[in-house]
Order: C-alpha cells, then structure tokens, then sequence
C-alpha cells in the first residue's frame, strides 16, 4: 500500500487546465487526473502492529519485588515501560492498554 500527500496531489490538481460547464464547474479530464495521481511521489506504508505489556517477575529470586513488562508481540521485556511507554522500541507495536 503507497500513502499520497494530499496536499501535495491538491496542489497538483490545480495546475491542470480544466473547462467549465454550463453549471460553471471547472471539469479535468480524467487522464489528465490519473496522470497527475501517478506522478505524486508516494511512501510505502506499514502495517501497524499492536500488542499489550504483560507483567513478567524481574530476575532476581523471591526477595526482589520488581516487576517487568514484556511486549506481547516480540518479548522485549524491561523495566522502564511503566514510565510511560506507548509502542514497544524493539518492533514498534503500539501498546492498546497497560
């Protein structure tokens, strides 16, 4: 899947000679509109992916009362995603709940 700058496709548009019609609305060939489309550059976008953080028991034996979090989608696991973490910055997954 390719993403288009609209704004940029917008102002594409506008350079386009068009004709009017009897109700006075400016009409494009459409070639000329799947020309103009083609030529816009385009980013190739990525599925997003998202996961949760699961609670995990930190090493350390029965003594250490930590807990990390581990990504559901790929296992990263720390101890700083409490703080605030959002997506996972191993694979990206955007994290939905805590």
């Amino acid at each position: 899947m390719a993403l288009i700058d609209t704004n940029d496709l917008k102002a594409r548009l506008c350079e386009i000679p068009g004709y009017m019609d009897d109700d006075n609305v400016t009409l494009i060939p459409l070639r000329e509109v799947q020309n103009v489309v083609d030529m816009t550059p385009k980013v190739e976008a990525v599925p997003v992916k998202y996961g949760r953080w699961k609670s995990v028991k930190a090493k350390g034996g029965p003594l250490y009362p930590f807990w990390d979090v581990r990504c559901s989608i790929c296992g990263y696991t720390t101890s700083m995603a409490p703080r605030g973490w959002d997506f996972c910055p191993h694979c990206g997954a955007v994290m939905e709940g805590k």
